[in-house]
């Protein structure tokens, strides 16, 4: 028994030991050049390998959102991203996981939405429509996500309060453009010029801290950080930040006691899967 049930834990975590689905999109500021379809993709392509069971496509005359999915929880078609909202207004990408989506799920068939999956995606996905960006301050889990807002034309990029998941992006007078990984944002055709600072630094740390990285114009979206495109004007807000100054001793001590706890609860979400192998 304790084999087949070590063996299981460890087929669950090698299943999530990828990296978990991949993201990347294209939005066009000047209309007259046409939406480069075959270049997004190329770039899903580089996606591959963090989601090899499902590659899906979303497009309208100025943008353009990808993902490659890894199957997790509710591995039917149903749960395939891009994922849109039954009014058709709202279209998300999402890279991660949200551990506590089941305890949102119920809230949401309570408030009378009709759920066509059983995925944590398209709770999300609800659940932002409903509260907003300050819903993400109730998530428990990590993640790296893209909503298109058809109606008012906007575009958003979030990402978790840590920075688990990674999220590059590139702007230019022409486009923006986003993605899981740098190599996904060469398909689109960037220029490839080294940032001498970011390499200097890289030298002296062996990374590179965030928002810069190793190519010019290429910057990584910092960890508890959204970026609103609308109207062609973006505003990068900081929506959680890690918590600083003294600790009461008595605080201290009770932290300390619960990290068992805490450590135990923290495994049993991540064992949350419809798929294993």
């Amino acid at each position: 028994f304790l084999f087949q049930f070590s063996t299981y834990i460890f087929a669950c975590f090698k299943k999530q030991e990828k990296e978990m689905c991949g993201i990347t999109g294209i939005y066009n500021f000047n209309e007259s050049i046409e939406l480069n379809t075959d270049a997004i993709r190329a770039a899903a392509q580089t996606l591959s390998k963090r989601g090899p069971d499902n590659v899906g496509l979303f497009t309208t005359p100025k943008l353009a959102l990808a993902h490659t999915r890894l199957s997790i929880i509710d591995t039917s078609a149903a749960a395939n991203q891009p994922f849109t909202d039954a009014s058709g207004r709202y279209t998300m990408v999402f890279n991660g996981e949200f551990f506590n989506f089941s305890v949102y799920r119920n809230e949401l068939i309570q408030k009378g939405y009709k759920l066509v999956s059983q995925s944590d995606t398209e709770v999300l996905l609800y659940m932002y429509i409903i509260y907003g960006v300050d819903f993400f301050n109730r998530i428990n889990g990590f993640y790296a996500i893209a909503i298109y807002d058809i109606l008012d034309d906007s575009l958003l990029l979030i990402r978790d309060k840590i920075g688990k998941k990674p999220l590059y992006y590139y702007k230019d007078s022409d486009k923006l453009l986003f993605a899981s990984e740098l190599k996904a944002l060469y398909c689109y055709g960037i220029n490839k010029v080294i940032n001498k600072t970011s390499l200097f630094i890289y030298l002296q740390l062996n990374y590179i801290p965030g928002p810069e990285t190793i190519l010019e114009g290429v910057y990584k979206l910092e960890p508890g950080t959204y970026l609103l495109l609308k109207n062609n004007t973006f505003t990068k807000t900081q929506y959680y930040k890690i918590p600083t100054g003294k600790i009461q001793i008595k605080l201290a001590m009770m932290l300390q006691s619960s990290v068992t706890e805490i450590t135990r609860n923290s495994v049993q979400q991540r064992l949350i899967a419809d798929m294993c192998l």
